[in-house]
């Protein structure tokens, strides 16, 4: 039984977009992207997705491509090496993904739709899924496979029902405590609060980051980050809160992601710095900014 993958453009008034309304579509009646297997310059050789040579060299047999022109027209192409960008098979135009107009259909059953499909997946700018293009800021195109959906959507509301539960009256409910520093630990400029900041506000806050699937930072959203933080160690999780009235208090300076403690750089990014904070090597140092935090904003303590 066959079954179609699809790609089309991540943002609906895309002149590719099929859609009478988006002005200036008529001038793109037959536009085309074509994108050829993806030549990975880091690794010196194509790469197809998330398959391993051994699949993507056993899907190029099943294909049968055979010469165009030459002497050895009509003849099945028997040499296939990933290593040699200018392989006569991988620059075969059937390899070719041709996108016109909106919709690209993949039948995952035909050998070179999915070596096709797995070329998509290799580009940086091609979002997997919808929600996939969440994380992917300047996505082009994205894919969508009815399985893969159907099973983010069920992640989502499995997701949704876990969060619920933090803020709700039960034994998993956080305690104000722990709103506040699960909160702290985001990180978020944007947010001010100190000690003085009534706790439904706090849990406001923290209840709409928690529910935010939007907001990516690095490769995790806002629902992901508060995930990990509600079930991390108290003592990482009151570190990250530190760091983050550290940078409140002036203490610590934030520079392209890099952390500057007295004038120096002390650490080249967040996660680096935590575990510098909890060694207990760094017990003086940790006890240094503490108290400087509680001269500079004894209220944020």
């Amino acid at each position: 039984m066959s079954k179609l993958v699809y790609i089309k453009p991540a943002k609906t008034n895309s002149k590719f977009w099929h859609n009478p309304e988006v002005k200036g579509y008529q001038y793109f009646p037959e536009t085309q992207k074509v994108y050829p297997p993806y030549w990975d310059f880091n690794l010196h050789k194509y790469v197809f997705g998330n398959l391993t040579d051994e699949e993507v060299l056993e899907l190029c047999k099943r294909t049968k491509l055979a010469y165009i022109d030459g002497k050895e027209e009509g003849q099945v192409i028997d040499e296939i090496d990933l290593s040699h960008r200018e392989s006569y098979f991988f620059n075969h135009p059937k390899l070719a993904v041709k996108i016109k107009d909106d919709v690209t259909v993949f039948n995952t059953n035909d050998p070179i739709d999915v070596l096709k499909l797995n070329t998509m997946k290799s580009y940086p700018f091609v979002a997997h899924s919808e929600n996939d293009k969440k994380r992917i800021a300047g996505a082009k195109w994205v894919i969508v496979d009815a399985e893969v959906e159907q099973k983010n959507a069920e992640s989502d509301f499995h997701a949704a029902m876990e969060i619920n539960k933090y803020f709700v009256p039960g034994k998993s409910k956080l305690s104000p405590d722990k709103m506040r520093t699960v909160l702290a630990s985001f990180n978020d400029s944007n947010i001010k609060f100190d000690n003085n900041t009534s706790i439904d506000t706090i849990s406001t806050w923290l209840y709409d980051k928690a529910h935010d699937t939007k907001t990516v930072q690095g490769s995790m959203s806002n629902q992901q980050r508060f995930l990990m933080l509600v079930n991390m160690r108290d003592e990482e999780l009151e570190t990250r809160a530190l760091i983050q009235k550290a940078v409140k208090a002036g203490t610590f300076r934030v520079k392209s992601g890099k952390y500057f403690y007295a004038g120096n750089e002390i650490s080249h990014n967040l996660e680096s710095l935590v575990k510098k904070l909890q060694n207990p090597e760094n017990s003086n140092l940790l006890t240094a900014i503490q108290e400087e935090i509680y001269i500079k904003a004894p209220t944020n303590v």
